[in-house]
């Protein structure tokens, strides 16, 4: 990492984090190497909380600092880290079981099921299930085959924890059509899924359930093939995602940087030109600029820059180091001015008109019925009420659809 760039801006307990990552998958990495001193002020408790919660790399994090074994570090934040790891691993277990369950039970259906991020972006990083951390389960599915999943997640004691359940089916299909997926919760366990019918709040032809399923490839685990998407596909939904969420947490980008490790100048020229065809060129200019920072990896090496910033990618590049940065989560949740950034930075990112017009209607005409529910022949009424909800959920936490469910 640049230090003379980052550490007027960043804790010390977040550089030994990015160092960490930055030195998870070398073999000769040492404590000696660090360009900064760990003193008796460094705060482990704040560490610990940095690489569970905040970014979620305690995988990475913890393998990388037991490879190096640094005698600096106290027994008790040792004994910590080793059974955060530990849970950690022990819920992805849970979690990897659970996907492969699904999947096999919507194939027995007949319903075509294509696992995205999650235990199966860790495999397809680092070989294994047990190193990427991740909060749900995300599965991509066809439109037309998403009653029939949700019956099934249903039989499986999963339910809906976003969507009213007495939403009509003129309300129903308003949602389809402007929202990307449902949250479901297993009543018995807590594992969360979601089931997408599109990867993104906005259409995007080339990222369609159908284009993802045709470049799909198998995927072995034990006895059994999986079908997964495709590496660049894969790759070309981890930008977006990261791009959408404006790389709060620095998993989704320790991801890119391990997708792209071994990437050619013909590589990313491949990479922009998809990028621009998918109306988000600006993706691949913010994430050369954030591995460049943060991992002090210039993906060009000494080459003339491809592309050129601009005003946009530069406010999206500083969005991100801005909010990289914050020690608390919920610091997104907090007060109006971080919410505007947000969607500010999201609407920068799409470079068609098409593709802001949408989220400019998502975000205006939220379309999750949580806080009335009016019978079909009012339902001109929800364009009239939305912006009223739309700023009353800006202003307040409350939450009343998790009280309508069962």
């Amino acid at each position: 990492m640049q230090q003379s760039v980052m550490s007027k801006t960043i804790s010390i307990e977040l550089r030994l984090l990015t160092w960490c990552l930055a030195h998870s998958h070398s073999e000769q990495s040492s404590a000696t190497q660090m360009p900064f001193l760990i003193t008796e002020e460094f705060d482990w408790t704040h560490f610990l909380d940095l690489a569970n919660n905040r970014h979620r790399v305690i995988g990475p994090v913890f393998k990388s600092l037991k490879q190096v074994n640094p005698p600096w570090i106290p027994y008790e934040a040792w004994f910590q880290l080793r059974k955060k790891y530990k849970a950690n691993t022990i819920s992805l277990m849970k979690k990897i079981r659970e996907l492969l369950n699904i999947l096999n039970t919507l194939a027995k259906d007949g319903i075509q099921a294509l696992p995205i991020k999650g235990p199966i972006l860790g495999y397809q990083i680092y070989g294994d299930f047990l190193t990427r951390s991740c909060n749900d389960l995300d599965i991509l599915l066809p439109k037309t085959q998403l009653l029939d999943a949700l019956i099934i997640l249903k039989s499986l004691d999963y339910k809906h924890i976003q969507v009213y359940r007495k939403t009509s089916v003129k309300q129903f299909e308003y949602y389809l059509n402007t929202a990307h997926h449902i949250l479901l919760e297993n009543k018995n366990t807590g594992i969360k899924v979601e089931l997408h019918w599109r990867p993104f709040d906005v259409k995007i032809p080339s990222l369609e359930f159908d284009q993802l399923w045709e470049n799909r490839r198998p995927l072995k685990i034990g006895e059994k093939t999986y079908p997964v998407c495709h590496p660049k596909d894969m790759l070309t939904l981890q930008i977006i995602h990261g791009e959408i969420h404006n790389w709060r947490r620095l998993f989704w980008l320790h991801d890119i940087y391990l997708l792209t490790a071994n990437f050619s100048s013909r590589d990313w020229l491949e990479l922009d030109a998809r990028m621009k065809h998918l109306g988000m060129a600006l993706g691949c200019n913010t994430i050369r600029q954030l591995l460049n920072k943060w991992y002090d990896h210039s993906p060009f090496g000494d080459s003339e820059p491809i592309f050129t910033p601009n005003s946009r990618s530069l406010f999206l590049t500083r969005l991100a180091n801005t909010f990289i940065c914050e020690n608390d989560y919920k610091f997104f949740n907090k007060g109006i001015l971080p919410k505007i950034k947000l969607h500010l930075g999201r609407l920068y990112l799409s470079d068609t008109i098409s593709q802001q017009a949408q989220f400019l209607r998502n975000v205006i005409f939220p379309s999750d019925f949580l806080y009335i529910n009016l019978p079909d022949r009012y339902f001109l009424f929800y364009f009239l009420f939305r912006p009223y909800f739309w700023f009353f959920r800006w202003f307040t936490d409350i939450e009343p659809v998790k009280k309508r469910l069962d």
